[in-house]
């Protein structure tokens, strides 16, 4: 199984709701538009291009964005960041419906993916989760007729859940702890 990790970041909201990005797909964003920049800016002879403006524009505030919240600590990661990023919680998956089985697809505690076919109902193991983590499932009817339904329970309570009816339905669900 192939897994692929990306750092996801957050900057703590005025109204207290965290934002996430990554910081990855930012920074190589970021070093690809420097040579653009310097292109468009060299090509047109002069500062008045309006065009080389404002891309080098986007690019200066991106980049002290960056540089400005690595230095002042706004940007953390959620394995450095504040007591709360790094609260856990109890994960469960649940399949049910009246098809014999199902085909899931599954993100797995420690981010990748996993697929398999079950019977019907079906009830995962716990596992734990912290906040910012993506979690993912989707079961498939196996069946020529039926209904399939998926749910994701966070501590106990039902945070995600879809149902599908017929031949080969799918329920999905999915989202980010924590991001409501």
């Amino acid at each position: 199984m192939t897994q692929i990790s990306v750092t996801t970041y957050f900057i703590q909201g005025g109204d207290d709701r965290p934002w996430y990005f990554s910081a990855d797909v930012l920074l190589i964003t970021l070093v690809c538009c420097s040579p653009l920049c310097a292109v468009l800016v060299l090509a047109s002879g002069k500062w008045q291009s309006a065009i080389a403006k404002a891309i080098a524009a986007l690019y200066l505030v991106a980049l002290l964005f960056i540089c400005g919240s690595l230095f002042l600590g706004q940007l953390e990661s959620p394995s450095s960041g504040p007591a709360r990023a790094q609260e856990t919680f109890d994960a469960v998956y649940h399949v049910n419906g009246t098809a014999d089985s199902a085909v899931l697809t599954c993100t797995t505690a420690q981010g990748g993916i996993e697929q398999r076919t079950v019977e019907v109902p079906w009830t995962s193991t716990q596992f734990d989760v912290t906040r910012g983590q993506y979690l993912s499932l989707i079961a498939v009817n196996e069946g020529l007729a039926g209904t399939i339904s998926c749910e994701i329970r966070i501590d106990t309570k039902t945070w995600r859940s879809s149902t599908s009816d017929g031949a080969f339905a799918a329920a999905s669900c999915s989202g980010v702890i924590g991001v409501e």
